[in-house]
Formats: C-alpha cells, structure tokens, sequence
C-alpha cells in the first residue's frame, strides 16, 4: 500500500518557489517606492507648518490631519510590505530546503545531536540522530515541543505500537496537504521559540500569585482613577483647586510603586513571550480551524479545544496582549500617564493573575497537543518527500517480518540497491556472512531503521511490509571508552550482558548484532559466539546477526528450525572487485581482506 501522493514533489516544490519569485518581485518593487512616497508626505507636512506660520491663517494646519494621518498609514504599509517580503523569502527558503534535502543534503535541518545517546538501545547504531540522521532527514518541527515529540517517538518507537493505522490514516490526509504544514510553520518564520521560553514559562504558571492585599484594594482602583478624572474636569472648570487632582493623581503614583517590585517581577518572569505567545496562538488557530478527518489527528485537536469550554487561542492571544500591554512601561512618560490617572499596573497585575488562575492547569495539555501536531507534520512532510514509499501492514497475531525491495530511507532511491526477507515466529535467527564492504551491516540498519518508520507509522522503503511490532535492541557501533576504562571487548560484553537482561524481562526483543565478540580472537569469538546464540534461543527472540566467521552458518544443521542462513557475496575477475549488495541464501562462499589489502598497497600477495 503505498502513500497517497503520487506527483514528483520536486516539481511542486519548483512550482512553488517560482510563484513565490513572481510575489516576491512585486512586494519587493512595492517596497522600494514607499521611501519616497513617505518622504513627499512628510515634505507636504513641513510644507504646510512653514505656509501656516509664514501666512498666519490658522485654518491651513486642519490640512496636517489628514498629512499626518496619510505619513502614519505609509509607515504601517511599509512595514506590512516588510513582513510580507521576509514570510515570502521564508516560504522560498522552506521550499528550496525540501529541494536539497530530495537531493541528499540534510545540511537544512536539525541533526537532532542534543538527543544522542551511546547508551540507547538502538538509536545509536541505527543512527536516529546525527549528521546523517533518520531525525534529520524528518525533522521539520517548528517549536521545541515538537522536535522533543519526534526525537520521543523514534527512540521509543515501540511505545507508538498501539497507534500505527490510526498514525497511518492521519500521516496519509496530512501528505498532500502542503499548504496548510507549509503555512503553520511560517506561524513561527525563521525565529522560532526556544526551550527556554516554554521554560520561563512553565516556571511562571507554577509560581504563586500572592496578590491578597491587592483584591482587597480592588473597590478603591475603579473609586479613585473615576473620582480622580472627575476632580480633573472640575478643577479645569474652576469649581475645584488643581491641588485635588494633583494629590490624587500623585496618591495613584504612590498605590502603583507599593506594587512596583512585584510588577517588576511578573515583568521579568514573563515580559518577553509577548511575540512567542502570539505564533502559538497563530498556529493553534490554523490548526483548530482547518476540518481533517483522520480520528487521531482529530483527538490531538480535542486536547487543544480546552476544558469547560474554554478557548485556548483566545486566551493565549490574551496573554499576550496583557504582555503587549505591560510593555508600555518601558516608556517612562506613557507610564506616568496611564498609572497616574488610572493605576494602569494595578489592574493588570489582577487581570494577569485571574487569566493565571484561569488557565494555568490548560497550558501544559495544550502545549503537548501543539507538540504532538507540529511532530506530525514532519512525518506527513516525509510520506508527501516519498509518494513510492509504502504504509506497512501491522499485524498483530504472532511476529512476522515481511518485506519485499527493501531498501534504506537515508539512500537515494535512484542508487540503494534493495532487498527482500521473510521472518515468521519467534526464536527465529538470520545469520549474515559476508566479505567486507558487501553490505551486511548497511542490511542490519535497513532492517531496524525502517521497522523503527514502521511503528511511528511512516511509510517505509519497500514494496511491501508486513511487520508485528517489537523492541529493538542492537550492538553495530560497540565504542571502548577511556574515561571509563572500558576496552572495546569490555564494553561489547556489556552490551550483550544488556541485551540479555532485556530480555529476561520477558518483552519480545528483535536483535540486530554486527559481528559479534569482534573483540578477540578468532576461535574465542567463534565458541562465543555459538554459546551466545544457544543462550538467546532460551528467551525465544528474533536476532539477525551479521558476520566473517562462515562457521556460525554450521548451526543451520542442528537448529534447522531457527536458523535461516543469508549472505553478501562478491566475485573477484582479475583485478576487478565486484559487489552486488543482493542478499542470498545460503553461506559466503568468498572473502575480500587479502584482495583490499593488496589493492591499496598495504601488502604485495
């Protein structure tokens, strides 16, 4: 079953970056003239004061209403011009992205590297984050949240096991619809919120609100701003002294600096999410308000609807205009006017701690659902990357492992060479031989790359897949350690000491081993390795085992029932090395360490 798209996304990504050109150039000639437009505005302005002044006719400045009006307008449309030219060469960049990323250069994108871990059960060797990255060639998050969600999902691709048609129903309506993924992460643009923003946040919404003295003021912060104003026009009036509205004025001033060190500190704590709040509440609104008809996209909106009712865009968007608002303290004049006359902090340290006590349980939920979309985005934009790629079939009645023109998602489809292979039942074990570079441990990444897409419930490379999902466990990239004076044979010992621990938990375990007990010698590896099979059988895993040593292919005649023997063979024409990367039945029949070694000069026979 393969994905939905079924157009070259390179040409619809050239489509959209042309069309994008065309705006752009018309912004763009737009902008250039509204220097000038403003300057003649503004000489129209001096214009008029110097004929005012010079003829003494005071009519003539009632003409600066409408020049100073037309001068602000020419600034507001400069700027929108501004904004609309950076989200359009943003749009173009996204686009141009996606070009090189279907060209093989993940340079674009995040390489996931804070999410490395040696120590993980797979991810490391099957290489989930890094340079040349399953994470990287997926990652299209727009917010933290998002990119935590998806680096989650791939590490504990099992933990997904539950979801994958109902994943695969939504990743297949999300694909085509590249406007809506594309518009949603220009919401955020190229500034896009920091984990230390959520942080400032989260620590925020945990802090008490002690505002008791406050509420109990409440009554005097609509009296005195009211008896205040009215003082104002009576003294204006002549009925009253200018000393009332003075005192009044000066008594706001003194109630606003009782407060000020806790104005300051809500200030601090949160004065700077203003713009951050406004592109969640963007996306959140996109997202809310465009009708999908996949059930689990559909139960990630509900977690973002809000409880009892409440409207989560709203209250982000009036969050962030209390902000926006507590902002203007940092004009020192509007400051004096609004708490003067109407103890302005006052009232929105109240209206700041009731949307607190309002909302404060919502956000974490709301956030999480924000997360859960914007990771799902990546993998609809890696299903629309592939229209050939295929949604497995999960099933769910015994281990199967069926895949037919199995390739490697990091490979070009062009150049991978693919395969095919059929596991059925558990206490199942493929042994692997080879020569070097034939491919064997290319075969293991494949395997365990494409069924960690498959439980994420992404497409994968092949023709068809059929698979039961399973925890992957594996040892390819066994490292030694100096800082923890491990040797490599140690530290290959203790992974396997690991895996075996795995599965005394009694969880069905699907192992991929590169060469096992490569640490030491050659008959010591091969008894070991013998023992180490025998062992497994007792937990009845699945394991695919990659190797030089042909003896392990023996087992096939006591085990007939568990062991399947596959391999990589190449042929040697005179001087000519030729591999094929096909996957066979049966054992290596030839070797390559002596043919390689004379080839680059390190021995002469």
């Amino acid at each position: 079953m393969s994905s939905q798209n079924t157009a070259n996304p390179a040409v619809i990504y050239d489509a959209r970056i042309a069309a994008a050109k065309t705006e752009l150039g018309k912004l763009q000639k737009k902008q250039r003239i509204m220097p000038l437009l403003r300057l003649l505005s503004f000489a129209a302005l001096i214009l008029i004061l110097v004929i005012g002044i010079a003829l003494h006719i005071s009519l003539v400045f009632l003409a600066l209403i409408p020049v100073v009006g037309l001068y602000v307008r020419l600034g507001l449309v400069d700027a929108k011009i501004k904004n609309q030219i950076a989200e359009k060469e943003f749009f173009i960049q996204l686009n141009q992205n996606e070009l090189s990323y279907l060209k093989g250069d993940f340079t674009p994108f995040d390489t996931g590297q804070q999410f490395l871990d040696s120590g993980h059960n797979y991810a490391h060797d099957l290489d989930i984050f890094g340079d040349y990255s399953l994470y990287r060639a997926l990652n299209r998050t727009a917010t933290p949240g998002g990119s935590r969600m998806l680096a989650n999902w791939l590490s504990n691709a099992f933990g997904c096991r539950h979801e994958v048609e109902q994943r695969q129903e939504a990743f297949r309506e999300l694909a085509p619809m590249l406007d809506f993924r594309q518009q949603c992460q220009l919401m955020f643009g190229e500034t896009k919120p920091q984990d230390g923003d959520l942080e400032k946040l989260k620590k925020w919404l945990d802090s008490p609100s002690d505002n008791a003295l406050l509420l109990r003021l409440k009554p005097l912060l609509f009296a005195l701003p009211l008896f205040t104003f009215v003082s104002i026009v009576a003294s204006s009036l002549g009925w009253l002294p200018l000393t009332l509205p003075a005192f009044c004025i000066a008594l706001q001033l003194t109630l606003v600096m009782r407060f000020g060190r806790k104005i300051m500190q809500e200030h601090q704590a949160i004065g700077s999410q203003y713009t951050i709040l406004k592109k969640y509440a963007g996306f959140l609104e996109l997202v809310l308000n465009t009708p999908l008809k996949a059930s689990w996209i559909n139960q990630q909106k509900e977690t973002l609807q809000g409880a009892q009712g409440q409207d989560p865009v709203g209250a982000l968007r009036k969050l962030a205009s209390l902000l926006n608002w507590m902002d203007s303290n940092l004009n020192i004049l509007v400051a004096m006017v609004l708490n003067g006359l109407l103890m302005f902090n006052l009232h929105l340290l109240l209206r700041i701690s009731a949307w607190k006590r309002l909302y404060a349980m919502q956000i974490p939920t709301w956030f999480a659902g924000i997360a859960t979309i914007d990771a799902s985005f990546s993998l609809a934009n890696f299903t629309f990357n592939h229209p050939s790629f295929t949604f497995p079939m999960c099933k769910k009645d015994g281990f199967r492992l069926e895949a037919t023109d199995l390739g490697h998602p990091l490979i070009s489809e062009k150049e991978c060479v693919t395969n095919s292979i059929q596991i059925a039942g558990t206490n199942q074990f493929c042994i692997i031989t080879g020569a070097n570079m034939s491919g064997k441990s290319t075969f293991l990444r494949t395997i365990g790359t494409n069924l960690v897409l498959a439980m994420v419930g992404a497409p994968v490379f092949a023709s068809t897949f059929v698979f039961q999902p399973i925890a992957i466990a594996s040892s390819i990239r066994t490292n030694d350690s100096l800082a923890r004076h491990e040797s490599y044979f140690y530290a290959e010992l203790k992974r396997l000491k690991e895996i075996i621990e795995e599965l005394a938990k009694g969880e069905p375990l699907l192992i991929l081993l590169d060469e096992i007990l490569k640490g030491t010698n050659s008959r010591d590896k091969q008894n070991g390795s013998v023992a180490l099979i025998k062992q497994l059988m007792k937990y009845k895993p699945i394991g695919l085992f990659a190797t030089h040593d042909l003896e392990l292919g023996n087992l096939y005649n006591t085990y007939p029932n568990n062991i399947q023997n596959l391999c990589f063979e190449i042929s040697i024409t005179g001087n000519q090395l030729h591999i094929d990367y096909k996957l066979r039945k049966g054992v290596c029949s030839t070797l390559n360490a002596s043919y390689l070694m004379r080839q680059m000069g390190i021995t002469d026979e």
